[in-house]
């Protein structure tokens, strides 16, 4: 992958494990940032990803037959794991080094079927609506969060769910209320999980499950 070395993720999710490569070192991938047109952080295993896996896996008999869109799909752990479960699932993401990434995973895995395109929020191409819409670590850039507000209401179906994971961006409040108060239900839930690149041995992190609908079809 452009040089960069990678490394062999192990994930449980789902009483399986799932192996995933990413690029090893975050700061060999930061010098070689002027080699891509945006930055592909999503060449990297972020520690909100496995947990968007294990919540996916939660909800199986919600997600088998179901339309998955993938945002920020980078090294593609979630959509594989949908898929696997047996979603229909169309993973976006704005590098095609990462699509290239979530592929090689998803062949590594023994998934097959997913449907891949490099997608902008700015520029969004996408017609089709969606069951579910999934993304893990994509709130943290608050310009973009008109664009991906956008997003959801023009491929979420009117009956569907929005499920996203959160490493505690300090951007990520502001956007769980502007749902709110454009007519969403959104519940939190806080899990700790094991960090991808520990600074010392059993080191931990939190990460939040926000789990969102138009409200007028909230049931649960």
């Amino acid at each position: 992958m452009l040089g960069l070395p990678l490394v062999l993720h192990d994930i449980e999710a789902g009483g399986r494990t799932w192996r995933v490569e990413a690029v090893a070192d975050q700061s060999r991938l930061a010098a070689m940032s002027d080699r891509f047109v945006h930055f592909p952080f999503g060449l990297l295993l972020w520690d909100s990803a496995p947990v968007l896996a294990a919540a996916l896996a939660e909800r199986r008999h919600d997600i088998a037959g179901r339309s998955v869109l993938e945002l920020g799909a980078g090294v593609g752990l979630a959509g594989i794991v949908a898929r696997a479960l047996g979603a229909d699932v169309l993973q976006t993401d704005h590098a095609a080094e990462a699509l290239a990434l979530a592929a090689a995973n998803a062949q590594r895995n023994g998934v097959e079927g997913i449907t891949r395109a490099i997608a902008d929020w700015t520029d969004w191409r996408v017609e089709r609506q969606f069951d579910l819409i999934i993304g893990s670590d994509i709130l943290y850039e608050p310009a973009l969060h008109d664009a991906l507000q956008a997003v959801l209401v023009r491929n979420l179906t009117a009956e569907g769910r929005l499920l996203l994971t959160d490493p505690g961006r300090s951007t990520t409040p502001a956007f769980i209320g502007r749902l709110e108060t454009t007519g969403w239900s959104v519940t939190e839930q806080r899990r700790t999980a094991a960090a991808i690149a520990p600074s010392r041995p059993g080191e931990t992190v939190t990460v939040t499950v926000i789990d969102a609908r138009r409200r007028a079809m909230a049931a649960d």
